[in-house]
């Protein structure tokens, strides 16, 4: 299915940068943490910013699945960064002692 101009666009990576960080956020439930203010605010300002990726590329017509993938990938390349920049010492500490709640909660640390 093919989707162009301003609003589809928006709403495909929406849904794209909605659906990764609900997983996060599901996966902090389960694991038993519950996301604080700080940690819901960083979900909100990826998902905006997820929202708004696929309109980078211009708003012709591109596949729905593109434009979703397109806002996965702000989320997405956001946490591999919090988890990559980590140093190793502190990766093998159960829930990334030593570093920022919201640090953590980017990086899948809970």
């Amino acid at each position: 299915m093919d989707i162009s101009g301003y609003w589809p666009l928006l709403l495909a990576g929406l849904v794209g940068s909605f659906a990764h960080e609900g997983m996060r956020a599901l996966s902090a439930f389960v694991d038993g943490v519950r996301p604080g203010a700080t940690e819901l605010a960083w979900s909100v300002l990826l998902i905006v910013l997820g929202a708004a990726a696929p309109l980078l590329y211009g708003t012709g017509t591109r596949s729905f699945f593109e434009a979703v993938q397109l806002g996965v990938s702000i989320p997405a390349i956001v946490s591999l960064g919090f988890r990559a920049a980590t140093p190793q010492s502190v990766r093998a500490e159960p829930r990334g002692a030593g570093y920022p709640r919201w640090a953590n909660y980017l990086s899948w640390r809970f």
